[in-house]
């Protein structure tokens, strides 16, 4: 069963315990209904536009009844048809969000050595950067390439993975 969501608009601004949202609910590519939430922590509501569109509700919530247990460390509960719904908005609020911060760390790079902790991943990084130079300005210079150079490689020997995609392999070694 393919179950998607379309014209998702989503609030986060007046989000509280829940994602506030509103969408199109469409079922094996038919407009079946529509969903939303208020944002305040109650139910996500969804309702069909035609008959059509209940019987392919009333098919999706059983099939979603049939999916795997939802497990969120010690609790786990049935999934239904609400929840995955949520579930594909937590998608595309996830999605959005780091989006959002790969923006964030790529627009830091041009100023600074962006590196972490292999075992952070590129979730949490750090910044080492010189005032009044960016990344480009220490690179036209021989000795701004060399101090570059050099502070990548007491990074990497301290265990620290480099991130910048915008400085060349030679200055990261």
């Amino acid at each position: 069963m393919n179950i998607q969501l379309k014209k998702l608009q989503i609030n986060l601004a007046f989000s509280k315990e829940t994602t506030m949202f509103k969408a199109d609910v469409y079922i094996n590519g038919y407009k079946a209904g529509c969903a939303s939430n208020e944002g305040h922590g109650g139910c996500t509501d969804y309702h069909w536009y035609d008959a059509k569109g209940k019987e392919l509700i009333l098919e999706a919530e059983a099939y979603c009844k049939t999916l795997p247990q939802i497990e969120y460390g010690d609790m786990k509960w049935d999934m239904d048809f609400e929840q995955y719904i949520e579930n594909l908005v937590n998608e595309v609020v996830g999605e959005k969000e780091k989006a959002k911060f790969i923006k964030k760390r790529d627009k830091a790079c041009l100023n600074q050595i962006i590196y972490c902790l292999p075992e952070d991943g590129d979730i949490r990084y750090k910044g080492f950067g010189w005032k009044n130079h960016t990344i480009a300005t220490l690179l036209k210079h021989p000795q701004g390439a060399k101090v570059l150079s050099e502070k990548i490689e007491e990074l990497k020997k301290q265990g620290y993975i480099i991130l910048n995609k915008n400085i060349p392999t030679p200055c990261k070694h």
